[in-house]
């Protein structure tokens, strides 16, 4: 059993770390906040965190560091970026940096811990 965990850094301040949470604070293509819990190989989405509308999807729709649109898709362990969802645009990175919540710039890492490792 694996448990998947977002890592986050501030891009503006380095030595800022947020907690560890399987939970991502973004901003959609049209500037809205959403949450996006990883796990079982999707993403479950929250408008504004509100989890009683929640809905699954492959995708995850965000606007980068720089204010680009762009959309990430997970394949095994790695995070597949395409700019504005083409995928001829596409390259594959294990971070996303993005826009979060507070219109800051950040950097989400996965992190997978085996649950169970040594039993």
């Amino acid at each position: 059993m694996e448990n998947t965990w977002f890592v986050f850094t501030s891009l503006e301040d380095p030595k800022e770390i947020k907690t560890a949470s399987n939970y991502l604070d973004y901003r959609t293509w049209n500037g809205s906040l959403w949450t996006a819990e990883f796990k079982d190989g999707k993403f479950y989405h929250y408008p504004e965190g509100e989890k009683d509308k929640e809905h699954t999807d492959s995708i995850l729709n965000y606007i980068s560091d720089a204010g680009e649109k762009w959309q990430l898709r997970f394949d095994g362990t790695t995070f597949v970026h395409s700019l504005e969802g083409d995928a001829s645009k596409s390259h594959t990175d294990d971070k996303i940096q993005y826009i979060g919540w507070d219109g800051r710039r950040w950097k989400g890492e996965l992190l997978t811990l085996i649950n169970h490792l040594h039993d």
